[in-house]
């Protein structure tokens, strides 16, 4: 019998975390950190709008997004030492763990070692995960792996305030926009052009933002809680662990 315990406790504890990240997160963007200050043109024509920050990311989100990730990812490990143990595995043996890997060889190469002591049909059971395997949602696990990483051995996971989406401007008014969103403190954000003879009121995007953290591929975001809350933990608890509670019990 396999004793998945461990694995239910980590990911209970993942959950706790996103729960007080959420938390906190709502808390500070219901303070309206943010604004977007005018600068109008000589010719009155173009206003560019630039960022002002109220107050800063509180910066405990960036400990409790590295706990709640590390937690996800230790769950994996836990589920393939779970794994290793119900095939006669000892629960000290260090070589076990769950491998990620977007490179096959590399895989073959060094992976298959982590998974050695599984039966063979767990083995194929943790191939069949890896990134390079799977088309569709293998990169949930590249990036889960590049975060943990990240924020293990090179820097805590830092977050930007990015908008999800703007809206257009009324009438005749046009919006433009930098190629880069980016909510930080002077940053311009967009620029309302109005057309000659404009004389009605001011106008501003409306703006729906959110915290991001860097792609693990640079110059991309990841909207976090969306991430979190809506595909990584759905998909470890759903086609990682209880297709293996089902396949391995």
């Amino acid at each position: 019998m396999t004793d998945f315990s461990g694995v239910e406790a980590k990911l209970g504890r993942a959950k706790y975390h996103l729960n007080e990240f959420e938390r906190v997160a709502a808390a500070w963007i219901a303070s309206s950190p943010f604004d977007l200050v005018p600068t109008m043109a000589a010719d009155g024509l173009r206003e560019e709008l630039h960022v002002k920050l109220a107050s800063d990311v509180p910066p405990d989100l960036d400990l409790i997004l590295g706990d709640c990730i590390h937690n996800v990812r230790s769950a994996l490990d836990h589920l393939a030492m779970a794994l290793a143990i119900a095939n006669g595995a000892s629960s000290y043996d260090g070589s076990v763990m769950f491998p990620i890997y977007r490179d096959p060889v590399k895989f073959k190469k060094e992976g298959r070692q982590r998974i050695k002591l599984l039966a063979p049909l767990a083995q194929d059971f943790v191939r069949d995960l890896q990134p390079f395997e799977d088309q569709e949602n293998g990169w949930i696990l590249w990036e889960l792996n590049s975060l943990d990483n990240r924020d293990k051995h090179r820097a805590l996971l830092t977050h930007e305030m990015q908008p999800f989406y703007t809206f257009g401007a009324p009438g005749p008014v046009r919006f433009e926009y930098p190629k880069r969103f980016q909510i930080q403190n002077g940053a311009l954000y967009a620029t309302v052009i109005y057309p000659q003879g404009y004389d009605g009121p001011s106008v501003k995007p409306q703006v729906q933002a959110g915290l991001t953290v860097e792609h693990s591929n640079p110059g991309g975001f990841i909207e976090v809680q969306r991430f979190l809350r809506r595909e990584l933990l759905p998909y470890v608890e759903t086609a990682i662990v209880s297709e293996a509670k089902s396949l391995f019990p």
